[in-house]
């Protein structure tokens, strides 16, 4: 039996689906299967998301259970958890969210004593990092689209956390290809395109070109497409539409294993990084008396000025 039939995959479905309710299936060590999540779990180089589970506590109220990961394993998908800070029980007060130094096996006792099989509980993803993390990775589908069909290479690396976005493909690519790269990517975000997900039937694949950095079971393949741009196999939530990004930005370019490694920003992620550069140059225009725009003419007559100063240095040490 395909064990990804027990469990129903709720991001799967709706990827801007925050708020569900399910029931508990098992809970074991700390970690809980739910019939149900919205939950999605690291996959395909993306951490998963985080959130919080809330169970009834017996007294008309809610105790807080802390989501901080999300592990699929066979197509059993289990909540890493972790009680909440302030949390009671009938018994006395919950040990609040564990240090290193903390008894594990008490902790995952409590759990088990508190999260029975059957119980409905109530999920709360943590929105602004999952559509942080659909911005992201579907600008790094259109990158790598476009990388593919121009260039021929292939993405054969993808990590995608809190901080950093970077993707590896298996061709040199120069930095003077970057720009064009990088507004071409922005001009299909600016074009709106529809980003379309599917299960194509088995006989459907067979007609289907798409990238993949793995086989996939037949039965488990998931299809994003961007018309025209990409079609690429991928289990992770994305934006419905390219304009949702807003903006993407290539940050940085290195060599990496005979090919090279794209770092991104987008989104939210490029609005910071333009913010803050933004701010850095602001200041240093304002340190040196000039606007922004005049920054490398100052600077540059700068080191020129040093230079002089520096020669004149060595001159009169010389004949001192």
């Amino acid at each position: 039996m395909n064990t990804n039939t027990l469990i129903q995959k709720l991001y799967d479905e709706d990827a801007y689906l925050t708020t569900f309710t399910a029931c508990v299936k098992e809970v074991a060590g700390g970690e809980l299967v739910l019939d149900r999540t919205a939950f999605f779990p690291e996959a395909g180089g993306q951490l998963s998301d985080t959130g919080t589970l809330y169970a009834p506590d017996g007294k008309g109220g809610e105790i807080a259970l802390t989501v901080r990961d999300v592990q699929i394993s066979e197509g059993v998908i289990r909540h890493r958890l972790e009680l909440a800070e302030g949390c009671a029980d009938s018994d006395g007060p919950f040990v609040g969210r564990r240090d290193p130094g903390d008894d594990e096996d008490a902790s995952s006792e409590l759990l088990e004593r508190l999260l029975q099989p059957g119980m409905t509980l109530r999920g709360e993803i943590d929105r602004e990092r999952r559509y942080d993390f659909m911005q992201q990775h579907t600008a790094e589908h259109i990158i790598s689209g476009l990388v593919n069909a121009r260039f021929g290479y292939d993405n054969v690396g993808f990590r995608l956390s809190d901080n950093s976005c970077t993707m590896d493909y298996s061709g040199v690519l120069t930095p003077e290809q970057i720009p064009e790269l990088e507004l071409a990517a922005n001009r299909v975000i600016w074009d709106n395109l529809p980003v379309l997900v599917s299960f194509p039937s088995e006989e459907e694949q067979e007609s289907i070109t798409y990238r993949s950095k793995k086989e996939i079971a037949s039965d488990e393949l998931r299809i994003v497409t961007i018309p025209d741009i990409d079609t690429c196999a991928c289990c992770a939530p994305h934006v419905r539409h390219t304009g949702e990004i807003g903006l993407v930005k290539i940050i940085r370019l290195q060599n990496w294993k005979g090919g090279v490694r794209l770092c991104t920003a987008a989104g939210r992620r490029a609005l910071s990084l333009f913010t803050e550069e933004h701010d850095m140059i602001t200041q240093l225009a304002r340190s040196l008396s000039t606007s922004w725009e005049n920054i490398p003419d100052r600077f540059q007559k700068m080191r020129e000025e040093t230079g002089l100063l520096k020669k004149e240095l060595k001159e009169y040490r010389k004949n001192k």
